[in-house]
């Protein structure tokens, strides 16, 4: 009988953008090429995200985010034949708590049995990974295992990977497959409308273009 995963894959979709898009179709794919059948595969746009690094403030509201990701999920769904849908539960988490969420937080409210969460490489590169300075990032692992999303230019740190294997053994790197290199930040600055946007796929430019969102 074929081992079955479902992914979760977090993000802030601000906008959702083809990289994104081909870390959806990559995962999917790496874990059928490995044998697994994938059951389901969220998309959790981020409400209040917790600021690590360089990241900034979302500039488009939250309902527009989650409309641009049902937009893929839906397109998605079809290309891929995979059940690809949209989750608002951070958003329910936040209106139910009135504090601060972390992925953990989330992960344990889906409460979905053999899940994957997907991580992008850039999180695991490096003598001090940021997935270090998630919160509770070793109980993450008690709950979920890991698709991590390679990216040009993050060489991963293998000895952490090594020491995450010690937690759940369920960690997968998506590697050899097809990357773009894509900023979201970018994107907000140079936005231009056009039918042929490098790098967002033509219904989401166009919602970007009506809603007025960069």
């Amino acid at each position: 009988m074929q081992h079955t995963y479902s992914i979760i894959f977090g993000l802030t979709a601000d906008p959702i953008h083809k990289g994104h898009e081909q870390a959806i179709i990559n995962g999917v794919e790496y874990l059928r090429n490995q044998g697994f059948v994938v059951d389901r595969f969220l998309l959790i746009p981020v409400y209040f995200p917790n600021l690590i690094g360089d990241k900034q403030k979302p500039v488009a509201g939250f309902a527009h985010r989650v409309a641009m990701c049902e937009l893929v999920a839906i397109r998605l769904s079809k290309q891929l034949k995979c059940n690809i849908s949209v989750s608002q539960i951070e958003k329910d988490i936040a209106n139910n708590t009135g504090g601060r969420n972390y992925s953990l937080n989330t992960i344990i409210q889906l409460n979905l049995k053999n899940c994957l969460f997907m991580v992008s490489a850039d999180h695991f590169q490096g003598r001090m990974p940021k997935f270090r300075k998630w919160f509770k990032w070793q109980e993450i692992l008690a709950h979920t295992g890991l698709l991590i999303n390679q990216r040009p230019g993050h060489e991963i740190n293998q000895g952490f990977i090594r020491e995450l294997e010690h937690i759940n053994p369920d960690i997968f790197i998506v590697d050899s497959m097809k990357a773009v290199d894509v900023s979201s930040t970018e994107i907000r600055a140079n936005f231009q409308y056009t039918e042929m946007a490098p790098n967002l796929s033509k219904d989401i430019c166009r919602y970007v273009f009506i809603n007025n969102l960069y």
